[in-house]
């Protein structure tokens, strides 16, 4: 009998499903030998991988006595008994029990190695089928690698030349960002020199009006001034002082002299300080309270008195 055993069965395991199989068959073991180092190395497809993977065939060959020595004839078992061999040698070695009427034909040994070179045979065909397909997919992937590389390689030369027209973009948007740098500083400057020249003009403007005011008020002066001296005129000559009318006379004409003379200065210049105003106001106020003074008193006045 050969029992299927595995990597930790043991030889009680072995003596102990033998003596069970006696109670129930009267069988006899008379040698039990448990093989341990036999079996095959994996393979997929038909051909052995690697790395290598040696996988063993547990199992246990056991001679008994099958003999009724009443009878001398050997002792069968029916098919109850068979299936509680079965049951034993799973109890006894701790192992799984085979599936219970599973529909399996038992074969004799010659239809077995017939069924085995059959399965061979087809086993060979799938092969060669398989093999083909995948030298197929071989090939495609092949082609698929080859498209794929010239994908990479137009991708690359593409990555190239957009990396290229970015480091000019990147240049050039530099040198735009310094340009515009520039001109906003310039702009700055523009502006605040265009406050400045308007702040300039404004005062400007303020000093013209000032000027403009201060040449109307000196005009208006000695037109006042030249209406006075034509009135005392008028009353001197009334009054038949021909002396003090001479006198007069030459004096409003040196004065009348002074006056255009201080004018064209005036206009020359463009500009008259408060102090040169305000003296021409002072001579004209003492020569103008001297001729009143005059007219009041009838009283003939030395020319070298009015310091002209």
């Amino acid at each position: 009998m050969i029992v299927i055993t595995d990597s930790h069965t043991t030889l009680e395991h072995l003596k102990m499903l033998t003596e069970e199989i006696q109670k129930l068959t009267k069988w006899k073991a008379l040698q039990i030998a448990h093989h341990k180092d036999e079996g095959h190395y994996k393979t997929v497809n038909g051909k052995q991988v690697e790395p290598k993977e040696f996988i063993t065939n547990y199992h246990a060959h056991i001679v008994f006595e099958c003999y009724d020595k009443k009878t001398g004839k050997s002792i069968l078992l029916n098919k109850k008994q068979m299936s509680k061999l079965q049951d034993l040698a799973a109890i006894c070695l701790d192992m799984p029990r085979g599936e219970i009427n599973s529909g399996r034909v038992h074969l004799e040994p010659e239809q077995y190695k017939q069924a085995q070179i059959d399965k061979d045979k087809e086993i060979e065909k799938a092969i060669e089928e398989n093999t083909l397909i995948f030298d197929t997919l071989l090939t495609n992937e092949k082609q698929s690698n080859k498209n794929l590389s010239a994908v990479k390689d137009y991708i690359s030369n593409n990555l190239n030349e957009t990396t290229k027209s970015n480091k000019k973009l990147s240049l050039l948007t530099q040198e735009l960002q310094k340009t515009v740098k520039a001109l906003e500083q310039e702009n700055n400057s523009l502006k605040s020199l265009n406050k400045t020249l308007n702040n300039e003009l404004l005062a400007a403007n303020d000093d013209i009006e000032k000027l403009k005011e201060q040449n109307t008020e000196i005009t208006n002066y000695f037109l006042t001034a030249k209406r006075d001296l034509e009135d005392l005129q008028l009353i001197l000559d009334t009054l038949g002082l021909s002396e003090i009318k001479t006198k007069l006379k030459d004096a409003k004409k040196k004065f009348k002299a002074d006056y255009d003379n201080t004018r064209e200065l005036l206009k020359a210049s463009g500009i008259a300080s408060q102090q040169d105003y305000q003296e021409l106001k002072i001579k004209f106020t003492e020569i103008n309270d001297k001729l009143l003074m005059l007219n009041k008193t009838n009283i003939p006045v030395k020319i070298n008195d009015m310091n002209i």
